[in-house]
């Protein structure tokens, strides 16, 4: 009788070792052959904004007005700002002393932006006439977007165009030279290139769907036959 409960408490012990190890073999198995993980679960990558993303899939304006915006790289910006305390004392003098502040803003790369302006380049430029004159020029027509990244502070914005290359990414407009900006109207100071820092939109591109192409054959046309 003994024998027999010890078989039997060998064969479950060894039942047991079999739906463990089938139960790791299906886990690693199901990691191994999942999603990427640069892919979200609801389909959605950040991808870089570009020119030719935009001439490919005929992204409207009033598209580009509806998605969320993000920064490559994260950013940080400073500038000096100068003012001055005063004191008047008691014999009718004035003292001044000039100060220098330091301002510093830092955008992270996963901090969400929102498009509070989007247009032609030739509206940046000027009148109608300016795209009248300058209509033979493709890059005049070029779209740029201006992404605020502070909630509260739609006004304080970065102004992003396309690029030298092929594709056109979409990287931050500079002002006097490549490592100054406009924000919220006064310059600013980047610690980093801008060349380099691309505006990434979120989006999902599906596969191509080819349908069955609809077949009809002419009919002819004989002179004559009304």
């Amino acid at each position: 009788m003994e024998k027999k409960y010890a078989k039997l408490k060998l064969a479950i012990l060894a039942f047991l070792v079999c739906l463990i190890v089938a139960g790791c073999y299906t886990s690693s198995s199901t990691s191994g052959s999942g999603e990427n993980p640069s892919t979200k679960k609801d389909g959605f990558v950040k991808k870089p904004l570009s020119r030719k993303l935009i001439d490919d899939y005929k992204i409207t304006i009033e598209d580009l007005a509806l998605v969320q915006y993000y920064i490559k790289d994260a950013l940080t910006l400073h500038k000096e700002k100068k003012y001055v305390e005063k004191d008047h004392s008691g014999d009718l003098s004035l003292k001044v002393r000039p100060q220098v502040k330091p301002e510093m803003v830092t955008i992270n790369r996963d901090m969400p932006g929102f498009a509070v302006r989007i247009y032609r380049r030739w509206q940046e430029e000027g009148s109608i006439l300016k795209k009248l004159e300058n209509s033979i020029s493709p890059k005049r027509d070029e779209i740029l977007l201006r992404v605020s990244f502070e909630e509260d502070s739609p006004n304080k914005f970065i102004t992003f165009q396309p690029d030298e290359s092929d594709s056109g990414r979409y990287v931050i407009q500079t002002t006097d030279n490549d490592s100054t900006i406009l924000y919220g109207g006064e310059k600013y100071y980047a610690h980093a290139k801008l060349d380099s820092n691309f505006l990434l939109l979120k989006i999902s591109i599906e596969e191509t769907n080819i349908h069955k192409p609809i077949r009809s054959e002419a009919g002819g046309l004989i002179l004559g036959r009304k």
